[in-house]
């Protein structure tokens, strides 16, 4: 079972993003989306920490470039939204970075 976290943009728009329960290893899955690698405090605070997108949740999570320096940087959480259209995830992707500013996204400010 997943939860469901919002992620608010610009304005009005809200995002809903699964977080997907921690029940026993199950594999990510194989859906296209966008994800935010989290840093989730005990008070429910969420910071971001990378914002991204992939043609496979599953593919992407195997060897991910940044999956280290988030651990390091204290992530705990992976938060996705299934978007099936790859502007639709590039769209998203490129207006939450602009809206969170996760520091490891230097490459979109």
């Amino acid at each position: 079972m997943s939860n469901t976290i919002l992620w608010e943009g610009y304005e009005f728009d809200i995002w809903r993003f699964l977080l997907p329960g921690e029940s026993g290893g199950r594999p990510w899955p194989d859906e296209p989306g966008v994800y935010i690698l989290v840093n989730a405090d005990t008070h429910g605070n969420y910071s971001p920490l990378y914002v991204g997108e992939t043609d496979s949740f599953r593919t992407r999570f195997r060897d991910h470039e940044k999956w280290d320096r988030a651990r390091d940087m204290g992530m705990n959480q992976v938060h996705l939204r299934i978007v099936d259209n790859q502007n639709g995830r590039e769209a998203l992707e490129l207006h939450l970075i602009r809206v969170l500013q996760p520091p490891l996204n230097e490459q979109h400010r």
